[in-house]
């Protein structure tokens, strides 16, 4: 204070410093005080222009008070824009009176034309050249198979895990009869006669309510999965002699050999065939494919006769 020019020294000794509402003794308060007392709070008020754009009757208010407005315009509005706008209109234009009228039947073609440039296409010429001697997309240059190696990943990703309480009754059931082979309990110190009951198991479950097909591969030499099955990799070779008492040998060598497969589907697709006491779980019907292309149906009451109109020579 002492240090103050004496004219500045008397604002102060005068109370000049601070700001007063109305004129009193002890109400008086700073500048920034009285700033958020007054214009900022008749800013933020219904006639206010602060947050004008949330308040829709404020923004009435204000622009019809307001003498002039501030020019703004969308960029599609600009000179350039608008020109350049004009110049594909006239392009599009211009191509559409070399097209033929696809609904003005007079210009149509007998054929096949191209209505881009109106030139006709000689189906017949076109196909005199093939693409390719082979499907690319199934075989490679040297003419082998392209092996699909997302198959499990695809199934992954498509399977939905859903309550039984929540699956509609199924007319028909397909089973393949290889993949049920490798969910099926098996037993290490059993034998084949008791590794079928625990398929038979879960084929009566099924049969209670739906129609079953029960689908095994043929293991042909030259067929078409032949290549994708020498793909796989396999870590057994052993060839077992199967019989109804051979004990069981581990489920991976005796799955992953073609010729121990084979023996075992003809040992399942023989039970289900003879066994009459199986049949009368068959309700409406139980069709079986084994690795003889001759599939055999079970009817309810216990009637075998063969599907000749299931046999094929490929697989």
């Amino acid at each position: 204070m002492i240090a103050l020019p004496a004219e500045v020294r008397q604002y102060f000794i005068e109370g000049q410093y601070v700001m007063r509402h109305n004129p009193s003794v002890w109400n008086g308060i700073w500048s920034e005080m009285y700033i958020d007392t007054t214009f900022i709070r008749y800013g933020h008020g219904k006639g206010g222009t602060i947050g004008i754009s949330l308040k829709p009757e404020t923004l009435k208010t204000w622009a019809l008070k307001s003498s002039y407005f501030t020019s703004m315009s969308h960029k599609e509005e600009g000179k350039r824009r608008v020109l350049s706008d004009k110049t594909d209109r006239e392009g599009v234009r211009l191509k559409l009176e070399l097209c033929i009228d696809p609904l003005n039947a007079t210009q149509h073609a007998d054929g096949i034309i191209n209505i881009a440039n109106s030139h006709e296409i000689d189906i017949s010429r076109t196909l005199d050249y093939e693409l390719s001697p082979f499907p690319t997309s199934m075989f490679t240059e040297e003419g082998e198979m392209r092996i699909s190696k997302a198959k499990s990943l695809l199934r992954k990703m498509l399977q939905v895990s859903v309550s039984t309480r929540m699956i509609p009754k199924q007319d028909i059931i397909i089973i393949d009869g290889m993949a049920l082979s490798w969910v099926v309990h098996w037993s290490n110190q059993g034998t084949v006669t008791t590794l079928i009951p625990n398929l038979k198991h879960i084929l009566k479950c099924k049969l209670e309510s739906s129609e079953v097909y029960l689908i095994f591969d043929w293991y042909y030499d030259y067929s078409a999965k032949s290549p994708i099955r020498g793909t796989r990799p396999s870590s057994a070779s052993r060839v077992y002699k199967l019989t109804e008492n051979t004990l069981l040998p581990p489920q991976k060598v005796l799955l992953t050999v073609t010729e121990n497969k084979k023996q075992l589907i003809g040992l399942i697709c023989e039970e289900l065939r003879s066994n009459n006491e199986f049949h009368k779980h068959v309700v409406s019907k139980f069709v079986i494919t084994g690795f003889d292309n001759k599939p055999f149906q079970i009817s309810a009451g216990k009637v075998i006769h063969d599907r000749k109109d299931l046999y094929t020579t490929y697989e």
